[in-house]
């Protein structure tokens, strides 16, 4: 065993005297005892990972239903979503069998060392996998997002594919180089659980993921300040409530847990550094299920009440491109109970969406649009694409000495879709042509630029510079 061991160290030139020596542990129990009392921690977060996964897709079982497994349709979201939920499900369980079972000597009476040792080599191989695999898939997910909000800049498109790739292969490199070498050890009969010598590239391998992470995440956060300050939303109470109502809260959650992911690796004790892993997992699982139900449920919405929408989406003056539905802007998704005992539709029906731009740039979104659905991504949030994310000032180009009661008033700005204004009130904007008729109780005002904003599911606000007015708005 000795001359094992030694090899190992060899191998891997792992010194003596470090504190953290694999090999100073197993060879001394005092080391050892203290790296037991620390285990537990593994055995808690790998036993909460377990639950909160099967908790979630027990409570979300009846949307799962109604939007995933009734839909035909298996090009919207459906092939993502079954990964994430029942692969990340199935190695949830795995990783707290194996935290219970065979690596907590405390817990249990010493196993077969073969059995040990075999199971030992397996759960290292797949923890770092599946792992990656798990926070690539839901990368993807919220870089989809993300680019939504710019409306999928061509650049950023590009840029963002070469980096996604780029990051991925990283990461399989140096997982590759940390185990390449990788053995499970056989401990001696007095020592139980799993034990293994791998490199310090298990750290670093997370920085890739870790980067693009917080990439995403500057990407989303500057998207809702530069918001917030246009739309007089400048507060931290805005932006929180903001973030957290169109779901780009699970951008923050997910680079929070894998920054702690990645501390844990490279600075907590023996015994600890995998604490976090199966907490990462659990949010990235319930983070993307919901995030593709909530996109999914938002497209059957739209199918359902807004048949009677006509918005077209240009290719140039004289083409038309059919996309499919999404979501109206800032209108909340009605949960299952709302659609009936009525199943939602095979596929939603075609809608037309008003795209504004150049011909170049609306032909680029509706391309990118329909090869990402077609590559399994699910139905993009409309309020994602909102040009509001963009620019959201609105003007209003009005004489001055005008009663604003009784003016009609052509809004000068393309939003291309429509906003909520209280219950049954709402908004057309737009540059070719359409008109909205504004009714305030205000009498005269000289100013012409007027500013429009909206929150989700709240009222209309418009007003001259800081100062607010009500309006009730109807559709023209």
């Amino acid at each position: 065993m000795s001359t094992t061991l030694t090899t190992l160290y060899t191998r891997f030139n792992t010194p003596d005297s470090s504190p953290d020596s694999i090999t100073n542990i197993i060879t001394n129990p005092s080391l050892y005892v203290e790296v037991v009392r620390r285990s537990p921690w593994d055995c808690y977060t790998a036993l909460i990972g377990a639950v909160l996964t099967i908790w979630d897709l027990l409570t979300t079982l009846d949307s799962e239903v109604a939007f995933i497994w009734r839909s035909r349709s298996t090009l919207t979201g459906k092939p993502l979503y079954l990964f994430i939920r029942y692969a990340g499900t199935a190695y949830q369980v795995y990783d707290c069998a194996v935290n219970l079972v065979v690596s907590q000597p405390i817990l249990v009476a010493p196993m077969n060392l073969t059995e040990r040792y075999e199971s030992c080599t397996t759960y290292y191989v797949l923890l770092p996998i599946f792992t990656a695999t798990l926070l690539y898939a839901m990368d993807l997910l919220l870089a989809y997002r993300a680019l939504c909000l710019y409306r999928m800049s061509r650049k950023l498109v590009i840029f963002n594919i070469a980096f996604f790739t780029l990051c991925a292969f990283s990461t399989a490199i140096l997982l590759g180089l940390a185990y390449s070498n990788f053995e499970a050890i056989d401990t001696p009969a007095h020592l139980k659980g799993c034990w293994s010598l791998i490199s310090s590239f298990v750290t670093v391998s997370q920085f890739p993921g870790l980067i693009f992470e917080l990439w995403l995440f500057a990407m989303v956060s500057y998207r809702v300040i530069v918001y917030s300050k246009a739309a007089r939303l400048w507060s931290r109470k805005g932006i929180v409530q903001l973030m957290i109502m169109d779901s780009l809260s699970w951008f923050a959650s997910i680079t929070f847990m894998l920054v702690l992911n990645t501390i844990g690796l490279g600075l907590f004790p023996m015994g600890m550094r995998t604490m976090g892993l199966p907490l990462f997992r659990g949010v990235i699982i319930v983070a993307g299920c919901h995030m593709i139900i909530h996109m999914r449920k938002a497209s059957f919405h739209e199918a359902e009440t807004a048949l009677d929408s006509d918005l077209t989406t240009t290719r140039g003056p004289s083409r038309n491109v059919k996309t499919r539905s999404v979501q109206a802007v800032f209108t909340k998704p009605t949960d299952p109970e709302s659609f009936g005992t009525s199943r939602p539709q095979r596929r939603p029906p075609i809608l037309r969406q008003t795209i504004s731009g150049s011909p170049s740039n609306t032909s680029w979104l509706g391309r990118v649009l329909r090869i990402a659905q077609r590559l399994g991504l699910p139905p993009p949030l409309k309020q994602d694409l909102d040009t509001l994310w963009v620019d959201a000032v609105v003007t209003i180009n009005r004489p001055p000495s005008q009663d604003i009661a009784e003016e009609q008033v052509e809004l000068s700005y393309m939003d291309t879709t429509t906003l909520t204004a209280g219950s049954d009130a709402r908004v057309s904007r737009g540059r070719d042509g359409m008109e909205g008729r504004l009714e305030t109780t205000g009498n005269r005002m000289n100013p012409h630029l007027w500013w429009v904003r909206a929150q989700q599911g709240g009222p209309l606000e418009a007003g001259v510079h800081n100062q607010p007015w009500t309006f009730d708005i109807e559709k023209t």
